[in-house]
């Protein structure tokens, strides 16, 4: 392993940052950390860049979307509040602030432009797909954000909000310049630099190149849904997409990651300051969360061997949660060596079985013969059975018509565990139907689910002329890319 030590001191800062949930931005107070100061190296920037990119994958966004979906479930404090899908303002305002201050849009602008100005063409093609993910995700929980003419400290008051499809089609471009870039060979000064500092891939541009068309893929199927509404929406997803976004994703995906060994995840280690923010809030907080029952059972009906690498137990003693039952008796996550989020467990932002049930989705929706999607499909079972070392992961069963569909995003489900991006699957497909599986009854206090994150209450009230209070304006329910709610349509399978 690649040796960690420049980022032994922010992670242990990180510790307290994961116990607190919704907490400070950390990176910018760790004691001497000369990242946040403008003669800070284009090295010293990208190792903070990774640690807000890591940060924000694994998170308090993370946290609760696991639990809207019932793939964890909420259990004490603020917990068994968004258990019943209750929240306010103030739930993620740090998880938006960091965005911007300090190692998130600040420091990307000005380590991209201190890379750019040194010839370091690679290593400013690695910033802009961590860009790409952050404002790319960002965009797809809050929708419209300032980011154009943002990047100095918090959102400022002057910055003004683009809407959310002009966010996407700028992370667009980003990646499009990345992959470009990363066609060529790269410099000795950039493989020196990213061979030292990029723990993901240690400069391993071909890695990087199937990243960004993975990442391409999954947000040009975010406006799917859009792009089928018609109407103002199907104008919206045109500007994300600059055209067709099935055929898009689908030619994307087809060139991104192809195995589980170019998988992008974080780097962390069993040492105290290196441990992954799963690991660490689960200790300093155990009890407030644990597995959900809809993960659990259908896991377990299916003899699944993810599910103890999920969570920790034996298949047989392994219980889940329903949403608002907050039992205290469920199963909690697989904590020890081998377990989704032992200390030193990677945590995967974009993966191969990602990309493959994409494909397999595009080509459904796009009338491809059953063969050819299970290639697909069978191709991100594979991905995942090398992912987690496992070959009790069971087979997929024929199937056609819509229970074709419903297999490929309960495959994407199970895959997706601990990823946000699961939150934007459910809300363009409406699967899994949670309700059917495994609400009804359960004391759930605020249905529906939520379909977007309100804007943190601190970063609304600095930039008060361009973000809406709650339920007004552009921070309304609905954001643009998903005009149809869950809660509207009939007809869906359960787990």
């Amino acid at each position: 392993m690649r040796n960690l030590t420049q980022l032994g001191r922010a992670l242990s800062a990180a510790a307290l940052a994961a116990s607190l949930g919704a907490c400070s931005d950390f990176i910018d107070n760790v004691p001497g950390n000369e990242n946040v100061v403008q003669n800070a190296s284009v090295s010293q920037l990208l190792t903070s860049v990774q640690l807000r990119t890591w940060l924000f994958n694994e998170g308090h966004v993370a946290r609760a979307t696991s639990v809207w979906l019932n793939q964890l479930s909420g259990i004490d404090r603020q917990f068994s509040s968004l258990d019943q899908y209750v929240y306010s303002e103030d739930e993620f305002d740090n998880e938006m602030s960091g965005l911007y201050a300090g190692s998130g849009l600040q420091d990307l602008r000005l380590a991209r432009a201190k890379a750019d100005s040194q010839n370091l063409t690679a290593t400013s093609a690695v910033l802009k797909i961590h860009e790409a993910f952050l404002f790319g995700m960002a965009a797809s929980m809050w929708g419209d954000l300032p980011y154009s003419q943002a990047g100095g400290g918090a959102v400022a008051p002057e910055s003004p909000v683009d809407a959310q499809e002009a966010v996407y089609a700028s992370v667009q471009t980003l990646l499009d310049q990345a992959i470009t870039t990363l066609s060529a060979a790269p410099s000795a000064s950039d493989l020196a630099l990213l061979g030292d500092r990029d723990q993901s891939f240690a400069g391993n541009t071909a890695a990087w190149r199937r990243v960004a068309q993975s990442l391409k893929a999954r947000y040009y199927m975010h406006w799917v849904e859009a792009q089928g509404a018609g109407g103002a929406a199907a104008t919206a997803a045109n500007t994300a997409c600059a055209g067709n976004c099935l055929t898009k994703a689908l030619a994307a995906a087809q060139a991104g990651i192809n195995s589980a060994a170019g998988d992008w995840n974080s780097v962390h280690t069993g040492a105290s300051t290196e441990q992954n923010w799963w690991y660490q809030f689960s200790n300093e907080r155990s009890g407030y969360m644990a597995a959900g029952r809809l993960m659990v059972d259908s896991l377990k009906a299916r003899g699944d061997g993810r599910l103890t690498v999920y969570f920790a137990g034996t298949p047989a003693s392994i219980t889940g949660s329903k949403p608002g039952e907050n039992n205290g008796a469920a199963s909690t996550l697989n904590l020890d060596a081998g377990g989704i989020a032992a200390a030193d467990a990677g945590i995967a932002l974009v993966t191969c079985a990602e990309t493959q049930f994409i494909i397999a989705e595009a080509q459904y929706r796009l009338g491809a013969a059953p063969a050819t999607i299970y290639t697909a499909l069978n191709a991100g079972v594979a991905c995942e059975q090398a992912r987690h070392g496992t070959s009790a992961i069971a087979a997929v069963p024929a199937l056609t018509g819509a229970a074709l569909f419903h297999e490929i995003m309960m495959q994407k489900y199970f895959a997706q565990f601990l990823n946000m991006d699961a939150m934007n699957d459910y809300k363009r497909t409406c699967q899994p139907n949670v309700a059917a599986a495994v609400k009804v009854g359960s004391p759930v206090q605020n249905d529906p689910i939520p379909s977007r994150l309100l804007y943190g209450q601190s970063e609304r009230q600095a930039n008060s002329d361009n973000l809406s209070a709650p339920g007004t304006g552009n921070n309304g329910i609905r954001n643009r890319n998903d005009p149809i709610s869950c809660a509207s349509v009939t007809g869906l399978a359960g787990a």
